[in-house]
């Protein structure tokens, strides 16, 4: 009888009989892309090259031999062969849902992952950092060894996040009171000034300073000094240098 000795499972990272082991078609250079082929048929009826419909393709080739490059369009046994690949593209292309529409804080954005881990979990349909977090037990397992951790990371980052975030909506808030507390402050300071008498009121504007090619009589002068008080008592600034008596009644009534 023959000396067997099971190998094991390869799965098991423990197990020396399949450390370096890799699937050649990782050794392969595959690249999906679109193509409009040559309609044979009506380019020889009309006498000139007229394309067919846009179909994927796949170029496939060993790394570093030209000769080796075969383009054809993408079969079953292509997408099996290379299903990380395939996918990726129908992301791109906009032919799967690539997560664009699922709200939350997208893993791209996330600066603890890197490039390729990026790509696994878009692959495993892991769009956005929320997902992670909640990710169960059997679906943490589809991210191997470190799907635990990740999750935990995940979990910690979002606190962070939503820390940072209510933090700086209340600083917002803050900010925003403290303005129409100042606001407020000024106006009822402006409010309650006492009137001061003609005599020793300073930068009250004078007829001179409206109309300086009018003359007007006394009486009229002072109702206008007067108006133009209460207009400043109010609105905090003078009145237009145009505005007659009468709107500036109106104004301060």
């Amino acid at each position: 009888m023959d000396d067997y000795r099971p190998m094991g499972f390869e799965t098991d990272v423990a197990n020396r009989n399949f450390i370096g082991a890799q699937n050649p078609d990782e050794l392969i250079h595959s690249e999906f892309y679109w193509h409009e082929p040559e309609d044979w048929n009506k380019s020889q009826e009309q006498g000139k090259m007229v394309r067919g419909p846009k179909i994927p393709y796949v170029r496939i080739m060993n790394p570093g031999d030209k000769t080796s490059i075969m383009e054809t369009p993408v079969r079953e046994e292509h997408k099996a062969r290379w299903p990380k690949k395939w996918l990726y593209w129908q992301m791109k292309e906009g032919l799967v849902d690539a997560g664009e529409n699922i709200p939350g804080w997208k893993v791209d954005e996330w600066e603890h992952l890197t490039k390729e881990q990026i790509f696994e979990l878009k692959y495993l349909r892991f769009h956005v950092v929320e997902q992670i977090a909640g990710a169960s037990d059997s679906q943490v397992q589809s991210l191997g060894m470190g799907g635990l951790g990740l999750r935990e990371q995940a979990r910690q980052a979002l606190k962070n996040r939503m820390g940072s975030e209510v933090r700086d909506e209340i600083a917002k808030k803050d900010k925003e009171l403290s303005d129409m507390k100042e606001r407020l402050a000024k106006l009822e300071a402006l409010l309650t000034a006492p009137k001061k008498d003609d005599s020793t009121a300073p930068e009250v504007a004078s007829v001179s300073d409206y109309d300086a090619n009018v003359k007007y009589d006394v009486t009229e002068a002072r109702e206008r000094d007067d108006l133009v008080a209460k207009y400043v008592a109010k609105f905090g600034k003078k009145p237009h240098s145009m505005m007659n008596i009468g709107k500036l009644r109106a104004r301060v009534a």
